[in-house]
């Protein structure tokens, strides 16, 4: 499948990863254009539209709290902004998933005024770090044992 954007200026073919995923960044000015979206789906075929998040992350290992969870904030200020009154039906984002290339034992330190606090990663290699608004505060700088492959804005319950 793919996805062709028709913009004023010429079209923009989007690639669709087998997985259904596919990246897109638009501009400011795609985003006030507002263009068409067209697939090349057969006709009577459907899908359906999803959006995931994701933090950008320095290729580094260390970075400070803020910077690991600005992206909570960012998320929702465009739920919200998009949503309007509906946005009270969409979820609250408050944490990060953690995401490392291969599962294993990665840990994630947290250099806290009171002492380090350690995350260890599940059998997938996932890392769940629900925002503490304390810790954003402090700002402590955060440690991973290996470099993040991604870090997704979620709603951690």
């Amino acid at each position: 499948m793919a996805l062709t954007i028709a913009h004023a200026d010429g079209k923009q073919r989007i690639t669709v990863a087998a997985d259904g995923s596919f990246e897109l960044a638009p501009s400011a000015k795609a985003i006030q254009e507002n263009p068409m979206v067209f697939t090349n789906m057969p006709k009577g075929e459907k899908a359906g539209l999803g959006m995931n998040m994701f933090a950008n992350l320095p290729e580094a290992t260390q970075f400070s709290y803020a910077d690991l969870t600005a992206g909570i904030g960012q998320a929702n200020a465009l739920i919200k902004s998009h949503a309007g009154v509906l946005s009270l039906f969409m979820p609250k984002l408050n944490g990060v998933l953690l995401r490392f290339a291969k599962p294993g034992q990665q840990t994630l330190k947290i250099a806290t005024k009171a002492g380090v606090q350690t995350l260890v990663s599940d059998a997938n290699g996932l890392i769940k770090l629900k925002l503490d608004t304390a810790l954003l505060a402090e700002n402590p700088p955060v440690t991973a044992s290996e470099r993040v492959l991604e870090a997704e804005i979620d709603e951690i319950k």
